[in-house]
């Protein structure tokens, strides 16, 4: 995809971290419907043991690296597949839609530090690209639009919807607006041995980043009394704020969230669990059963969609840490129901976008462990 540079990025003060001006990659077809994708990839955590402005701009940024998602092709990932591609076969209702990716900027795309460089200005840089969008390729006259993200972009997904739906309506305000944002729902939650490195590290980086004003206003404004609007920087204190169309994507044993957050120990990508100790195994389980019941406020939202399988996975809209995205994999990945029905990511949310499927029935939420794998025997070992 060809990438084009923001204008006024500079008057906007709207930079990458290294100084950079806010940019995209665009694949504009002409077409009346927009896919615009935040990048995932990981966070610049914040330093500080309070997480406080100056501790950041003095210890600079530190923690997960940011990683070239983009390569000098304009390549996404390992390729833009998925809800990305334009093969009518992977993705047969988006494959003509105009695609963006909007590169990572380490803060889910709220951060907004006066100072820099480093340049901590997430929310400035998802502003200006998407009112240039607006402004000057033509989505301002779009009929559909769908915001999604992949892991540290599919958080963004969440902590950004109603605000990006605000800033399109103000231009656009007939256009079909949907958030979808995949691998995001990160928890606030103990690793296995009773710390919470993870979560501080986040917490921090809310008044790091100084996110206030990135992520979901609703959310701040109601926990700010109590000195707890540090937790709309999670998805699920996040989620039961917005008001934008959404459908869910997540692995309800999330494989970033497993080796990271619970930092389970054994095991890891591509390869099977026979190293892990029955406590092991235990906590990865409750980890499971912790996602179902953060989720279960989306669950019970009957005009959210959902596809959460019982696998040790992460993204399914475009390709992350497998060789193909699990968007759409017939060979390899699937979830089959007890009425003997296959489903994947892909045609889960084409049925529930195209109106196909209401309510409950827009939901597909494993209840079964991932040990034994007793209703989706094609969950990767780790992937």
């Amino acid at each position: 995809m060809p990438n084009f540079v923001v204008p006024d990025a500079a008057a906007q003060g709207a930079f990458y971290p290294d100084g950079s001006s806010a940019n995209f990659y665009l694949n504009n077809t002409g077409a009346k419907g927009w896919v615009v994708h935040l990048s995932g990839g990981g966070w610049r955590f914040a330093g500080g043991s309070d997480g406080a402005s100056d501790d950041f701009v003095s210890d600079g940024i530190r923690g997960g690296s940011l990683l070239p998602m983009v390569g000098s092709d304009g390549r996404c990932y390992q390729g833009c597949d998925g809800i990305l591609s334009d093969d009518p076969a992977m993705n047969p209702l988006f494959h003509t839609w105009n695609k963006v990716w909007i590169p990572i900027t380490g803060t889910s795309f709220t951060g907004d530090v006066a100072n820099g460089p480093p340049y901590v200005r997430g929310k400035r840089v998802q502003t200006a690209v998407i009112q240039d969008l607006l402004d000057h390729y033509g989505m301002a006259t779009a009929t559909n639009i769908i915001l999604t993200g992949g892991s540290s972009g599919g958080l963004a997904t969440y902590l950004t919807c109603d605000r990006v739906a605000d800033q399109v309506k103000q231009s656009n305000p007939s256009a079909r607006y949907t958030c979808l944002p995949d691998a995001g729902h990160f928890l606030e939650h103990s690793d296995m041995h009773g710390g919470n490195k993870t979560s501080q590290l986040f917490k921090n980086s809310y008044y790091g980043w100084n996110s206030t004003g990135g992520t979901n206003q609703a959310c701040v404004q109601d926990k700010k009394a109590a000195g707890e609007d540090w937790k709309c920087i999670f998805a699920e204190h996040v989620t039961p704020y917005i008001k934008s169309e959404m459908f869910v994507m997540q692995n309800l044993y999330d494989s970033w969230q497993i080796n990271n957050i619970l930092d389970i120990g054994c095991s890891g990508y591509n390869k099977p669990m026979t190293d892990c100790s029955a406590a092991q195994m235990s906590a990865l389980e409750q980890y499971g059963a912790d996602m179902r019941v953060a989720l279960a406020p989306v669950t019970a939202n009957p005009a959210v969609g959902m596809f959460t399988p019982s696998c040790i996975a992460h993204c399914q809209t475009v390709a992350n840490e497998h060789p193909i995205a699990l968007w759409y994999w017939p060979d390899r990945w699937n979830i089959v129901e007890e009425n003997n029905r296959t489903f994947y990511p892909m045609t889960t949310f084409n049925a529930w976008y195209s109106g196909a499927v209401t309510g409950n029935s827009s939901k597909h939420v494993q209840q079964c462990a991932w040990s034994p794998k007793t209703c989706n025997s094609l969950c990767p070992n780790w992937t």
